[in-house]
C-alpha cells in the first residue's frame, strides 16, 4: 500500500512490529500514520479499569443508558473472559510499540479515534483518552497535543487547502478550546474545559469537570 503511495494508514498496524524499512518507506511516501490507539482498548478498558467511569467528565460523554450498560453486574466478567479481550489488549500493546517507533523515524502523525463506531469508543471522551495513550506510548504532552491539532491541520490542508481550518491563523475558523490547567503537566488536564469557542463564537454550555 505504502509503495502504491496511498496517502493515509490509520487504525495503527498492531498485528506484528515494524521495521527500520518500513519506517523509511512511510516517510519516502509521505504516508500520513493515524495510529488510533484507543481503538482497540475500547473493547475492554471499562472492564479493567472501571475507575475511569467515576468522573463526571467520562459521565456526561457517555450518558445514563450507556453507563448503565458498562456498569451492569456481569459487564466486567463477561468482558475480561471474552476470547476477543485479549487479542484486543495484544493488539493495543504491539499498536503502542509500533506508534513509537514510527514517531521517532520521522513519519507525519495526524490524530483519530474512531469514535462513535462501537459502543465503546465515545465522542467526547476517547478524543481525550487518545492523547492520554500516545502519551503512555512514548510521546511527550506537547508532541501528542501538537499530534491532535497542527499536525491533522497539516493533514486536512494536504488533502483540501481550500478548507479554512485546522490552522491558527487569518481568516481561519476560530474552534478553540479553552483549558484551566496547563495540559503539558499532565496530559489528563485537556479535560479542565473552561470554555469552547466555535467558529469564533462561545459554545453556551457548561463543560464538565474532570
Amino acid at each position: 500500500m505504502v509503495n502504491a503511495n496511498v496517502d493515509i494508514i490509520a487504525h495503527s498496524i498492531r498485528d506484528e512490529a515494524v521495521g527500520p524499512a518500513f519506517v523509511q518507506a512511510l516517510v519516502q511516501h509521505n504516508t500520513w500514520y493515524i495510529p488510533t490507539l484507543a481503538l482497540d482498548e475500547s473493547f475492554y478498558i471499562y472492564a479493567s479499569d472501571p475507575q475511569i467511569m467515576q468522573s463526571s467528565f467520562f459521565q456526561q460523554a457517555a450518558g445514563p443508558q450507556l453507563l448503565a450498560k458498562l456498569q451492569a453486574p456481569d459487564y466486567a466478567s463477561k468482558t475480561l473472559a471474552a476470547d476477543q479481550t485479549e487479542q484486543a489488549k495484544k493488539d493495543h500493546a504491539v499498536a503502542m510499540k509500533n506508534l513509537k517507533t514510527i514517531y521517532d523515524g520521522g513519519v507525519s502523525l495526524a490524530f483519530g479515534t474512531d469514535s462513535g463506531a462501537v459502543t465503546g469508543r465515545i465522542p467526547g471522551f476517547s478524543e481525550h483518552r487518545e492523547l492520554e495513550d500516545l502519551v503512555a506510548a512514548g510521546l511527550t504532552p506537547l508532541q501528542a497535543i501538537t499530534v491532535a491539532t497542527g499536525q491533522t491541520g497539516r493533514l486536512i490542508h494536504t488533502l483540501n487547502s481550500h478548507l479554512s481550518v485546522g490552522l491558527i491563523q487569518s481568516d481561519y475558523s476560530a474552534d478553540l478550546i479553552i483549558l484551566s490547567a496547563d495540559p503539558l503537566m499532565d496530559i489528563r488536564n485537556t479535560r479542565r474545559i473552561a470554555a469552547v469557542y466555535h467558529h469564533g463564537a462561545l459554545v453556551p454550555n457548561t463543560p464538565p469537570q474532570n
